[in-house]
């Protein structure tokens, strides 16, 4: 069936792309980029003997045409003319170009890739791009040959054509989407269930990269949110019972995908949204992911397939955070093979946490299978977590005088990551997340439920962040308040009662004041600042995000990588940040213990640990400085016995 599938798919890529469709049958050209998948910096190479490899989404269940690749990159100055970058795609060389020669007014170039049906027979493009850096005519003159970069950026992708009339299935409908999606919904908002169904879509396009337009009344929509009586109202099927139905286009009509307001659509979010091969289904349920203590590397993305390594090769890894949810990264168990070593010249071990490095070790010099376990530094848990593992080949007496020979190094997908669970709340923004229930409270003003759209930027943004399912959010107005113990999120204009702020609104005025009562800030109103604080009660923290104005809060960019309470921001993102913190100290861990790295030790540590051997020297001195005076002693009676 499989295998059907896929010949069907072929036949009709190919014919897509030999033959082309009526033009009548085509609106638009849309590119799936490498940013709608997450690489917002796009990919980076630094070293002109390795190479990047990256996966491109290729749109499912529909035909497409003028399928090509479109890498627009940014290219070091100063190469010499010798520079070619190798593009291989599905493991095919498809391309070579000349990167020599660039000057900085060129620095950044654009090259484009035909792609025939085969390479677009699975629903992903494997691409390679490998560089061969020259700087100097004479490389073994210049000890910094082979120095550059390739910068592939976050907008190139593959780019088609799109089929009004050949849409098959709900998943290709969302490939498929621009970068603006119209989302109907009716106005004023309902209930919490309507307001769910729209944060849902709302999370799903804003990671993807898209940007959502709110439309009312009989205004033209992609995605329309409502009750059977909405979409009567305005023409449509209803959808009797069923959560979600595809609506395929014609010559002239847009496609369309009709979402029920009432019933719940997990398959709409990642990873099930790849499961979408019809165009209706009923509703969908899901529970909150478990946090395992032990999370193999194979399931991050770690593969049998070994990486060539000519001076160093390296793996970089995002932790899910709800695998995370309420854990702290602990140690990492790597299971390697790894080539024999110059004598003198061990292979090192490079791990990097969160950009910070953690370990450094030598590997040993006979290479083959081996097993290291690296100890991770307990705080700063960040909500977004990255390893990074690195191999580096080293030779003493330099690449010319004695070259290395090519080889492979592999990390097993045996490997693993040993998390340790974590009660108390952070204390800090960047980690508060990790700290946050899976159904966390949200509390918002009295009109959200009414005007529902208002809100969807700031709480997509916090979904996405913060790593929330937004159907699982406990959304609360009116009078509620925090419950005793609960981790919380509190998006109205004043702080709730019975909690301390690092930042109050007086008169007026804006105070920031640091947790013993310091006033380090009195200014009159910031107009177009919101900001995030971390507001506490005892032990129990809650994150307070205001607004500037009286708009509701827009997409809070940055604050979730800030190791502090307290941050300034515009619409651009983070502007500054203040840690308030002196009293509850911000040199404690994530669960109030206190930072230790595995291989300190203080005095006391080191003194305790030779106490026997301090004690028996002093046993020793006292000895002989007890029988020097008794020997005394007794030299001087018996020279007066003598006398």
């Amino acid at each position: 069936m499989r295998k059907s599938f896929i010949f069907v798919n072929f036949l009709a890529v190919f014919c897509a792309s030999a033959y082309g469709f009526s033009s009548s049958s085509y609106a638009q050209s849309l590119t799936s980029s490498l940013y709608q998948q997450g690489l917002t910096d796009g990919v980076t190479v630094l070293n002109g003997t390795d190479a990047a490899s990256f996966y491109i989404r290729v749109p499912a269940d529909t035909p497409i045409a003028g399928a090509r690749l479109r890498l627009h990159m940014a290219i070091s100055p100063g190469l010499l003319k010798p520079s070619v970058l190798q593009v291989f795609v599905n493991g095919q060389p498809r391309d070579q170009l000349s990167i020599g020669d660039v000057d900085e007014s060129a620095a950044e170039r654009t090259v484009t890739i035909p792609l025939s049906a085969r390479d677009l027979a699975a629903h992903y493009l494997a691409v390679r791009v490998s560089p061969v850096f020259v700087t100097s005519a004479n490389p073994c003159e210049n000890a910094n040959v082979g120095r550059g970069y390739v910068h592939v950026l976050a907008d190139s992708g593959v780019s088609f054509d799109t089929a009004l009339d050949g849409l098959k299935s709900a998943r290709g409908f969302l490939d498929m989407l621009g970068g603006t999606v119209r989302v109907w919904a009716p106005t004023p908002g309902r209930d919490a269930a309507q307001f769910q169904a729209m944060l849902a879509v709302a999370t799903y396009l804003q990671a993807q990269g898209r940007d959502v337009t709110w439309v009312d009344g009989a205004g033209a929509a992609d995605i329309y949110i409502g009750r059977d009586e909405d979409f009567t109202a305005l023409n449509l099927p209803p959808l009797k019972g069923g959560a979600l139905r595809l609506l395929r286009g014609g010559p002239g009509v847009a496609p369309r995908l009709l979402l029920s307001a009432s019933a719940r659509n997990m398959l709409l979010l990642r990873p099930w949204t790849d499961l979408l091969a019809a165009d209706s289904y009923a509703a969908s349920t899901g529970l909150p992911g478990t946090a395992r203590t032990i999370i193999p590397l194979g399931s991050l993305g770690v593969t049998d397939s070994p990486l060539p390594i000519s001076s160093n090769a390296e793996w970089t890894l995002s932790l899910p955070v709800d695998a995370m949810r309420r854990q702290v990264s602990s140690s990492l168990h790597l299971n390697m093979i790894v080539p024999p070593s110059l004598p003198g010249n061990p292979l090192l071990l490079h791990v990097f946490q969160n950009g910070s490095l953690r370990a450094v070790k030598a590997l040993p010099e006979a290479g083959g299978a081996l097993t290291e376990n690296v100890p991770l530094v307990e705080s700063q848990a960040a909500t977004a977590e990255t390893l990074r593992v690195q191999v580096v080949r080293q030779t003493s007496l330099g690449e010319c005088a004695a070259p290395l020979a090519p080889s492979y190094v592999q990390l097993l997908p045996s490997s693993f990551l040993q998390a340790r669970g974590i009660t108390t709340p952070s204390g800090t923004l960047d980690g508060f997340g990790r700290t946050l229930p899976d159904q966390a409270a949200v509390y918002l003003s009295d009109d959200a439920f009414r005007m529902p759209a208002r809100w969807m930027s700031v709480l997509a943004g916090l979904a996405n962040g913060l790593g929330l399912n937004p159907y699982l959010l406990s959304l609360r107005t009116g009078a509620a308040v925090p419950e005793d113990g609960q981790s919380f999120i509190w998006l109205r204009d004043d702080v709730p009662a019975g909690f301390s702020s690092p930042v109050r609104f007086d008169r007026g005025r804006i105070c920031v004041a640091e947790s013993n009562g310091r006033v380090i800030l009195d200014a009159p109103p910031l107009p177009g600042i919101e900001l995030a604080a971390i507001v506490r009660r005892g032990n129990q923290r809650g994150l307070w995000l205001k607004s500037g104005g009286d708009d509701a809060p827009f997409r809070p960019l940055g604050f979730s990588a800030v190791a502090a309470d307290l941050a300034f921001m515009d619409a651009q993102g983070q502007v500054s940040a203040l840690d308030t913190r002196t009293a509850d100290a911000a040199a404690t861990g994530p669960d109030g213990a206190a930072v230790s790295y595995p291989d300190y030790q203080s005095w006391l540590d080191r003194l305790n640990s030779v106490r026997l051997w301090l004690f028996g020297a002093a046993w020793l001195v006292v000895t002989v400085v007890f029988l020097s005076i008794m020997r005394r002693l007794y030299a001087r009676r018996s020279s007066k016995h003598d006398s």
